[in-house]
């Protein structure tokens, strides 16, 4: 990273980390849906630290309401890191258990720290993207998973930031027969932030990054097949194709076309006649046509004339 970029990313070795982390308050944000023992010890956590209020005292489940009655099965769980021990053989034992939070200092004081803690990450695990993104409303992200939460800090601003880490000291990674702990620090904080709103509005950088990274596997298949099919492919860089492909897979599912094969030719087309060829006139009477006529369905024809075009320039 340049001296610039606003976060700090850190491989501490983990007897080191350990020193450093002592009388600091940590947490984990676990996951239940691939640890059974999750629920057990959550459970545990709140018969020994009862809250003194009743409404609090059965909170370190992040999904809350409703949806943390119907699905307290699979939803992650905050909980105070005690002791590293029983952390390692109970926890972290196995890749993707969760997240490290260390919570600033000052919020510790806090009469309930724990649960000042749960509401910030709950802010950031229902989310809303920007309306004319074309996405279905809002949705719940899954902030416990690290990689998930690396793509949505690498594709925040300094405001989104500063609001994203609101009372978190840094952001950790660590699980047993690992020698390092990665961390995750801001360098300083913005003296604005956002709005406090449930669902959070995220930016159309941070929806683009986080729907790259859902879709990552089928789009490595499509950039695989315009850089073998298209040689100008190969000289885009990452972000540029990356940019295209959300772009035009969007555009594509618009015009109906969602399968594999179909989103496939959409994008060499797109690729040979530029992104705005669906405004040609050949091109808008194949999609004013049915979804299919006789064995050939619009994408087909839409093909098959565009082929007819490009016979009809001129061979160099």
């Amino acid at each position: 990273m340049t001296d610039s970029h606003p976060l700090i990313f850190d491989r501490v070795p983990l007897a080191q980390w350990q020193e450093n982390a002592q009388d600091k308050p940590i947490f984990v944000l676990v996951e239940s849906v691939i640890n059974p023992q999750v629920r057990t010890l959550a459970d545990k956590a709140l018969n020994e630290s009862p809250s003194e209020s009743p409404s609090e005292s059965q909170e370190n489940c992040l999904y809350w309401g409703e949806m943390g009655r119907v699905h307290a099965s699979i939803s992650p769980y905050l909980l105070k890191l005690d002791s590293w021990e029983d952390f390692e053989e109970t926890i972290a034992f196995q890749p993707n258990w969760g997240i490290i939070l260390t919570l600033s200092e000052d919020k510790a004081k806090y009469e309930n720290p724990l649960f000042y803690l749960l509401n910030h990450i709950r802010e950031w695990t229902f989310i809303e993207p920007p309306k004319d993104s074309g996405d279905q409303g809002p949705m719940l992200l899954r902030l416990s998973d690290w990689d998930v939460l690396q793509v949505l800090l690498n594709a925040s601003n300094d405001v989104e930031l500063t609001s994203l880490f609101g009372p978190i000291e840094a952001f950790a990674y660590w699980h047993k027969d690992q020698d390092d702990v990665q961390q995750i620090r801001l360098k300083a904080k913005a003296q604005q932030t956002l709005a406090h709103r449930s669902p959070q509005l995220i930016s159309e950088t941070q929806n683009s990054a986080l729907r790259a990274f859902a879709h990552r596997h089928q789009h490595k298949k499509y950039a695989d097949h315009l850089k073998k099919h298209h040689g100008e492919v190969k000289n885009w860089s990452d972000e540029d194709l990356s940019t295209f492909l959300l772009r035009n897979i969007d555009t594509a599912n618009q015009l109906k076309f969602n399968a594999e094969k179909d989103v496939v030719r959409y994008l060499s087309l797109a690729t040979v006649f530029g992104e705005q060829f669906v405004e040609t006139p050949w091109a808008k009477q194949q999609l004013k046509k049915p979804a299919a006529i006789g064995t050939l369905s619009r994408m087909d024809m839409l093909y098959q004339r565009a082929l007819e075009e490009l016979d009809k320039e001129p061979k160099g």
